[in-house]
């Protein structure tokens, strides 16, 4: 009796243990849970909020009980909603095969593993201190979501779909960077714009250069013609027109000349 004893103590000493470390364990969690910079959500089966850790407050301006009970949709736009939402997303992809890489991305996801969502980029609407939501896109975050499933009720039910208890996920706020990036893009483009109009300065000058020496042979050869026809009335009609069409062309390359001038002038 006194080794049974002795068995069941140590028993309940290990009981105990495990406890205390799941307990611990736990504490653990839900700290990191409460300090992590990244938004951590779980909805249930229809899309509700049961879970949002304080991240929300510093990201979106919404208190964690603000948006327990409330969808999803809350912090969206019906346009980002009917893009990430599972009942509208998934009847479009009906009788088609995807595959992993192709498959759709959602924020209320049910599959796990490989096919679980990742890297699905999403605007929330976020909400200013007087409680009013700001323009769509104003938050810009990345979501990694899996379903959570009780796999005990799927060996009773026989049943994934029994065992369906939820999404869980975690959003980045990425807005910082997709500001940067924008801003990354518009300094790209005034460059290259910069470049276009420096390569069309060299080629207008170089074009003008050119078309100046070609109108100063004819002006030259038309002024010689028009003493050795000083005579001829006739003549001379064809030869001030020359003459005329050309002193025009070279106002028009003495424009490309200076437009050259002021391109190079910008430049520097």
């Amino acid at each position: 009796m006194m080794h049974s004893k002795e068995k069941n103590d140590a028993l309940l000493d290990e009981l105990e243990r495990l406890r205390y470390e799941n307990e611990c364990l736990s504490e653990r969690l839900g700290r990191i849970t409460e300090i992590t910079a990244a938004i951590i959500y779980i909805l249930d089966v229809q899309g509700h909020f049961v879970f949002i850790n304080r991240a929300v407050d510093d990201i979106l301006h919404y208190k964690p009980e603000e948006l327990i009970g409330k969808h999803f949709s809350t912090i969206m736009s019906q346009e980002e909603y009917e893009r990430v939402a599972r009942a509208v997303v998934l009847p479009r992809f009906e009788g088609k095969k995807t595959g992993v890489e192709k498959a759709p991305k959602l924020f209320d996801e049910r599959r796990t593993g490989d096919r679980r969502t990742k890297n699905l980029e999403v605007r929330l609407m976020a909400k200013d201190r007087n409680g009013v939501k700001i323009l769509v896109g104003d938050v810009t975050g990345i979501i990694a979501v899996e379903g959570f499933y009780n796999y005990k009720k799927t060996r009773e039910h026989n049943s994934k779909e029994a065992a369906f208890q939820g999404s869980q996920g975690v959003i980045f706020d990425i807005t910082k960077y997709k500001k940067a990036e924008k801003e990354r893009m518009e300094l790209q483009r005034r460059l290259f714009e910069t470049q276009k109009m420096d390569a069309i300065g060299r080629l207008s000058g170089k074009v003008a250069h050119d078309l100046n020496n070609k109108i100063g042979s004819i002006l030259g050869c038309a002024e010689i013609m028009r003493q050795d026809f000083c005579s001829a009335k006739e003549e001379n009609v064809y030869v001030d027109i020359i003459i005329s069409a050309s002193k025009h062309a070279a106002e028009l390359s003495n424009r490309l000349m200076e437009f050259s001038r002021k391109d190079d002038h910008n430049m520097v």
